[in-house]
């Protein structure tokens, strides 16, 4: 009883069929994973920020009362961190910056703090940037002006109290809500409030997002 084989151009030609799926399908698969990423671990990060805040002024009281975060003095930003915040948020590492300080979580995503103004409280002017990868936070470049750290894809800028910005900061028109278009134009020039479009697509990457991931 004879046997049929797979002739070499056969192999070949199967070969070359499943890298050209390959090449076609695995980009998509590669942008679908860090999209997910992203929007998991920064929708995780606002829960867990603001759920850490509520609990650490239940015991110290409002934010703007706390005291101890200089501008742009790490040691006194890790030891008021340390006072208020610390056992309400777990962290694996930390790291002082030039100007602030980088904190790892355990799911690999990081965070920066970096107070730009002396306001005389701890709120105000206290940048408080999250990165997909705890490296980006670890590594940042503090001595540029805070605001342009962020890229919308690694680096995102919450308020300090970890809450996305959605609203206007015009000193003409402050605190207005803002459009969608607005927010999508603000992420595109600025990168400044890029979670704040995230969020208000329900925590969703869109095809529109403005930055390539």
């Amino acid at each position: 009883m004879k046997h049929s084989a797979f002739t070499l151009a056969e192999v070949l030609i199967t070969l070359a069929i499943i890298g050209i799926v390959a090449a076609l399908t695995l980009p998509n698969l590669i942008y679908s994973y860090k999209k997910r990423v992203i929007e998991t671990r920064l929708v995780h990060f606002s829960s867990m920020f603001r759920q850490a805040i509520q609990m650490a002024e239940a015991e110290h009281g409002e934010t703007t009362t706390w005291d101890g975060f200089q501008i742009e003095n790490a040691d006194a930003m890790l030891e008021s961190y340390n006072k208020y915040l610390n056992k309400y948020i777990k962290t694996v590492e930390y790291h002082k910056t030039p100007k602030g300080v980088a904190f790892a979580l355990p799911n690999g995503s990081g965070f920066h703090y970096r107070k730009n103004l002396d306001t005389g409280t701890w709120r105000g002017n206290l940048y408080l940037t999250f990165c997909v990868h705890y490296d980006a936070c670890k590594n940042m470049d503090d001595s540029v002006l805070a605001s342009r750290v962020y890229d919308g894809k690694e680096k995102f800028h919450f308020n300090e109290v970890g809450i996305p910005i959605t609203v206007s900061q015009e000193p003409d028109d402050p605190y207005r809500e803002m459009t969608r278009d607005e927010l999508i134009e603000n992420c595109k020039n600025s990168h400044f409030k890029c979670v704040g479009l995230i969020q208000n697509d329900g925590w969703k990457i869109k095809d529109d997002y403005p930055i390539k991931l």
